[in-house]
């Protein structure tokens, strides 16, 4: 199994977006996946899958609360896929988010062991990806699904800020763990090929990967898997080129 971590520093770049349609993806190709949602501080993939009587989230995993197989479940016969989508989700309640936030570093540690646990076992069941879609910035669980990862994606806007900070991370974080992430590019105005070489040149090289500003992806509800739904779409295809480069 491959553990593939969806990163970005700091919101509203399309992390999700993308972290969703790269496990859907691969669904869709035959390979049995996970989704992880580790995004404690903004949790979103509840929107997209609306569990019903869902009994633990990824919170209760990690205070070892429940099971591996309790934390997850299955998506797939909803979005009619052949193979396996499971998903773990993070808990969006305010009282949970204000309590993940105020973990110390002795949890973080425990989380870290039980993440690499979950790694583990999710790949014993079968598994051919397991994809962590990652809080951004320096977060602890940013960290340690990084450091449970087997290849990452940062995902980044082309907001001068945005790539500053990425930059920025990529020497201090991304060196540390001697990780080299594909870089994705998203929300692109204008010629790809331009906004590649530019972004290229600012972080000293590496893999890049852009996605198109899309005005209907942008309309559509959260909910919506677009390469479920449309998979000849542009969006689509771009992930078809993520999803190439980091299997």
């Amino acid at each position: 199994m491959k553990v593939i971590a969806v990163h970005s520093f700091k919101g509203g770049t399309g992390k999700s977006l993308i972290a969703t349609n790269l496990a859907a993806y691969y669904a869709l190709k035959g390979h049995d996946t996970c989704l992880i949602d580790l995004d404690f501080r903004a949790p979103t993939l509840h929107v997209v899958f609306k569990p019903q009587g869902l009994k633990y989230w990824l919170n209760d995993y990690l205070d070892a609360k429940c099971s591996v197989e309790e934390a997850i479940f299955e998506a797939g016969p909803k979005l009619k896929l052949s193979s396996k989508l499971s998903v773990a989700l993070a808990n969006p309640s305010p009282e949970a988010i204000r309590e993940m936030m105020a973990k110390g570093l002795a949890w973080e540690r425990q989380a870290l062991r039980r993440l690499l646990d979950l790694t583990k076992r999710v790949g014993q069941l079968g598994y051919k990806y397991c994809i962590l879609d990652t809080s951004p910035g320096y977060l602890y669980s940013a960290i340690n699904a990084l450091v449970a990862a087997d290849a990452s994606i940062i995902v980044l806007t082309m907001d001068e800020s945005d790539r500053r900070g990425v930059r920025e991370m990529l020497n201090d974080l991304y060196r540390l763990l001697e990780r080299k992430p594909l870089i994705v590019l998203n929300k692109v105005v204008g010629s790809a090929e331009e906004a590649i070489d530019l972004v290229r040149k600012e972080l000293d090289g590496g893999e890049v990967e852009a996605v198109a500003c899309s005005c209907d992806v942008a309309m559509k509800p959260r909910e919506d898997i677009h390469v479920v739904e449309e998979p000849n779409h542009p969006f689509a295809r771009s992930i078809e080129r993520i999803a190439l480069k980091v299997a």
